[in-house]
């Protein structure tokens, strides 16, 4: 999911989300940085308010003048959220890809195990025919979004919303074990591929076939996955 919004992360903090909302807002926590600050943030505010509140000697007048300092503070800090937020967002598309933010991949890691792992998101399209899933794809994305065939059972596949950008993501079944393919965009260079152990307790190996950058999520260790990626796109060239 995408960032959590101000009001999200304040109702949360005092406890007035729903339980699925406040499930999914604590879900995003965990991998990112920038909102566990904002949390902590407004955590050490909410202290500071209920501190004061216990004073026995403060009068109406004092408790009014205190509020109306917490809703100046919130309206600040959502001010400098929001300036902030569209600084960074302006900055990722006249600079970089967004995908070369390393915020996103634990988004799609999560994505990986909500949908291939856990079930909770439902697949889009559900189809062992590689030719059937890549045709739903037809008109959705501005580059080929090609699925192997042989390396292993595909499940089906959905559309994953992450920052605002759409990125499809493949399911797979090898041998009792599941695994994602996700397509992150068009790369302008092809490089030798990358494999990460233990994000967010998942592998992470990626990898440019004919021009598109692929990232396979699994539970393998970093030589496996590496492997089963690098067949996997062979089939592709």
């Amino acid at each position: 999911m995408s960032c959590p919004t101000f009001e999200s992360l304040s109702a949360e903090v005092d406890g007035e989300l729903a339980e699925l909302e406040a499930a999914a807002v604590r879900s995003h926590l965990d991998g990112c940085d920038k909102c566990r600050v904002r949390r902590s943030e407004l955590l050490l505010l909410q202290g500071a308010v209920r501190d004061a509140s216990v004073v026995p000697a403060a009068s109406d007048g004092l408790k009014t003048r205190l509020w109306a300092t917490v809703r100046q503070r919130r309206r600040a800090f959502a001010l400098r959220l929001g300036v902030g937020l569209a600084a960074a967002a302006a900055l990722v598309v006249l600079l970089l890809p967004l995908v070369q933010s390393k915020d996103v991949i634990p988004e799609l890691v999560g994505d990986h195990l909500g949908t291939t792992v856990k079930g909770e998101e439902p697949l889009d399209v559900v189809s062992s025919d590689a030719n059937v899933v890549e045709h739903w794809f037809d008109g959705k994305l501005d580059y080929r979004f090609r699925i192997p065939r042989a390396t292993a059972r595909l499940l089906g596949a959905r559309m994953c919303n992450v920052g605002g950008r759409q990125f499809p993501l493949a399911a797979y079944d090898r041998e009792g074990r599941r695994m994602s393919l996700i397509a992150l965009g068009t790369a302008a260079r092809s490089g030798q591929g990358t494999c990460e152990e233990g994000v967010r307790g998942f592998t992470v190996c990626r990898q440019v076939a004919n021009g598109v950058d692929y990232m396979l999520v699994s539970d393998y260790p970093r030589s496996e996955a590496k492997r089963v990626l690098t067949a996997a796109l062979s089939e592709l060239r």
